[in-house]
């Protein structure tokens, strides 16, 4: 069997200009777990997979976090204290 034999006829793409949220929800919209990248002329230049995407979401979002948690709102500096019962 050849290459060309159980290849598919509708191919899914992304560019290296997507965004982690864009390449999530090609993923999603097609269920696909992995996605070829191309370039501008068309030529495959690597794959993204849903691990990579979660990874730059994620990434995002602790980084979103840390800039809202460094520069408190308010001047005082509030903690909670659970205990056990």
């Amino acid at each position: 069997m050849k290459a060309a034999e159980c290849l598919s006829s509708s191919v899914v793409t992304i560019t290296p200009d997507d965004s982690g949220d864009d390449c999530s929800k090609v993923m999603a919209d097609n269920q696909i777990r992995r996605g070829g990248a191309v370039d501008h002329q068309g030529g495959c230049c690597g794959l993204v997979s849903q691990a990579n995407v979660t990874l730059d979401i994620s990434s995002k979002v602790v980084r979103e976090v840390s800039r809202s948690t460094d520069s408190p709102k308010s001047p005082q500096n509030k903690s909670i204290y659970f205990s056990g019962t």
